[in-house]
């Protein structure tokens, strides 16, 4: 099983680790995806640069080899839709 947490992640915060380490706990795999958002269609654009959001969630979660971040969905065409992360990860 493939356990998935998206978010802008802007900026990313001790919450959304302790939110993907309970994640973890609750539904039982060894580690879990952090997605960042390239635009969520229900939000203006960040302020804060993708490169500048995806380098400051890496920091956040490196010293937890539980997490990872999945950069997918800020190569894919904006707004970011969950249905169209999830057909590219299927493949």
């Amino acid at each position: 099983m493939r356990a998935l947490l998206g978010g802008t992640f802007n900026p990313p915060h001790q919450g959304h680790i302790k939110a993907g380490l309970e994640a973890i706990n609750e539904i039982g795999v060894e580690r879990l995806a952090l997605l960042p958002c390239k635009l969520p269609p229900h939000k203006t654009a960040p302020e804060t640069t993708t490169a500048h959001r995806l380098k400051m969630l890496e920091l956040a979660c490196e010293d937890e080899p539980a997490l990872y971040v999945e950069p997918l969905e800020l190569s894919l065409p904006a707004p970011s839709y969950t249905v169209k992360t999830l057909q590219h990860l299927r493949r």
